[in-house]
């Protein structure tokens, strides 16, 4: 802060006098370790990611093949797009996401239980995991918007730029961006909140079945992180499902013409959700609903070992003390 009594003269706030300042400083030191994890994390599983979509994608329609849908998008993109087609819009997206919900959870943790996440209870780290999700979905719905359309983008309309599609979606209404928030959200909290409640324990679990092997604290921490993402999957596919489908059918009607009304519905009405998933589980029954389950497992079981690995491997690089998250 400056001295009022001298402009150019600054004054250092030492953490013995703001407690504030003590409690946040460890918590801003891992930004940098969590944003390196989540990178890494974010572009490893990319490739994956985009078989997903196309699997849950087509939960609300025709029930073709994985081969199927695969040929069909190469024919369009190229084999070079399972790793380019959408990737900027993914990498940010969950890059930026997890950082803040990394950070956000045991500075909530903190504020409302009083005590860091290595002291806390199965219930309260799900209740910060939760609430950890709430300013990250808010922020990362048009990138999911974006990367909706761009996977599923046949007629290659958009050109594989995110600013086309957001720009499209801005131009019609300020909400049309946020077009299955209330799936995202949903999503979301069901996979994050299981995965930080029941990572410490399985990545205890899996050290101690290793015993004394070689790289056992190592492959603890992704056999354990894997377990925890696969878990969060289990219980988050469903609502994914409907997700997908939801932005899916909101970007296809924003080119043809919807209303205002219709618009915040598809963003915010638990309702239009509902109608979507009633759709899909009268169309195909309910094992539509964990359409893509498989390729979700890899994909957030495989972004739940990296993050366990990733991110304390950074801040051993970094020699940043480990404030824990688990």
């Amino acid at each position: 802060v400056a001295d009022r009594g001298a402009p150019n003269r600054r004054i250092r706030l030492s953490p013995a006098c703001c407690p504030q300042v003590a409690r946040m400083a460890p918590l801003m030191e891992t930004l940098g370790p969590i944003a390196g994890g989540c990178f890494f994390t974010a572009a490893a599983m990319y490739p994956v990611d985009v078989v997903r979509a196309l699997r849950m994608a087509s939960a609300g329609g025709s029930m073709d093949s994985t081969l199927v849908l695969l040929r069909r998008f190469v024919a369009v993109h190229g084999v070079v797009g399972l790793a380019r087609q959408g990737v900027l819009p993914e990498v940010v997206r969950a890059t930026w996401m997890r950082c803040v919900q990394f950070f956000c959870m045991p500075l909530f943790h903190l504020k409302f239980t009083g005590r860091p996440v290595s002291q806390g209870s199965s219930a309260s780290k799900c209740g910060a995991g939760v609430l950890a999700t709430v300013p990250a979905v808010l922020t990362i719905t048009p990138l999911e918007n974006a990367k909706i359309a761009l996977q599923l983008d046949e007629a290659r309309k958009f050109e594989n730029s995110m600013v086309k599609v957001l720009r499209q979606l801005g131009a019609r209404s300020w909400a049309a961006p946020l077009i299955g928030w209330q799936g995202v959200q949903l999503r979301q909290a069901a996979w994050f909140a299981p995965y930080i409640c029941a990572l410490g324990p399985l990545e205890r679990t899996c050290r101690e079945a290793l015993g004394s092997a070689p790289g056992a604290d190592m492959f603890g921490k992704v056999m354990g992180g894997f377990a925890a993402g696969t878990l969060g999957a289990a219980l988050n596919t469903p609502f994914d499902v409907v997700r997908t489908n939801l932005q899916k059918e909101g970007i296809s009607r924003i080119s043809s013409g919807m209303a205002n009304r219709e618009i915040y519905s598809m963003a915010f009405g638990i309702g239009e959700y509902m109608r979507i998933g009633k759709r899909i589980i009268g169309q195909n029954g309910f094992g539509a609903m964990y359409r893509g389950f498989a390729f979700k497992a890899v994909h957030l079981g495989g972004s739940g070992a990296c993050l366990a690995y990733f991110i304390p491997l950074f801040q051993q690089a970094m020699g940043v003390k480990n404030v824990g998250i688990a």
